[in-house]
């Protein structure tokens, strides 16, 4: 049963543009957000339902898609719609200041990147963004691979540091092996980001290789051409 066939004040979208969305409960909000409900079952009994089986908002917004689906009623479609509206809502409320961590060296940057590989046992790419001061403000994984490779695009990497204004960047990858002998891969790769880097204005610092206890460094390896200093 649709929205439209309720009594005009009794829909939740009309009661929001009337007395506003403080007025309306948790499970009318989201009828809003789900707009109809299933055969047999109104949508806004659906997010009553849901409510009632997870106890507050805030545990709801925690569930993941496939938990979400173990509400009857709850299929991939609106299990979807609904952890995308709480990425947004987790989003809304991150605090605008960015922690800046200061690299001075590559050691510096090692001890930033180390603890953010989550796969231990393929290979990742991440990369750290610096501002004007040489301070990282941002990271992102940019590729995962197998236990020997990743499938990194440099045309990735560039459009996250664009997007995000960084002055330069530091690209880390893992050598699962423990071995942080650079591979010709490596050093290719390596050369091609640096060109296409240099020619956005975008400068490649480094390229860590880390392990579990150890990195090289590109910078002070000498393999990066026409680097900056730290």
């Amino acid at each position: 049963m649709t929205m439209t066939k309720w009594p005009v004040h009794e829909r939740p979208r009309e009661r929001l543009m009337q007395v506003g969305e403080e007025a309306l409960s948790d499970s009318e909000l989201l009828a809003i957000i789900l707009g109809k409900g299933t055969k047999g079952k109104p949508v806004l009994n659906l997010t009553q339902d849901l409510m009632n089986q997870y106890g507050s908002l805030r545990a709801l917004l925690g569930s993941s898609i496939f938990k979400l689906m173990e509400t009857k009623g709850i299929g991939e479609a609106k299990a979807i719609q609904l952890k995308a509206l709480f990425a947004l809502s987790k989003r809304a409320h991150k605090p605008d200041f960015v922690m800046r961590y200061p690299i001075a060296d590559p050691f510096h940057a090692y001890l930033y990147i180390r603890e953010k590989f989550k796969e231990e046992n393929c290979e990742q790419a991440l990369v750290i963004l610096r501002d004007a001061r040489g301070c990282a403000f941002h990271y992102k994984t940019v590729a995962l691979g197998k236990v020997n490779s990743v499938g990194l695009l440099p045309k990735e990497m560039l459009s996250y540091a664009i997007t995000n204004h960084a002055v330069s960047m530091i690209l880390c990858h893992n050598h699962p092996t423990g071995d942080l002998t650079p591979s010709r891969a490596d050093i290719c790769l390596t050369e091609k980001l640096a060109n296409s880097a240099a020619m956005m204005g975008i400068p490649l610092d480094d390229h860590l290789i880390i392990s579990k206890l150890d990195y090289i460094s590109f910078y002070q390896q000498k393999l990066i051409k026409n680097r900056r200093n730290y």
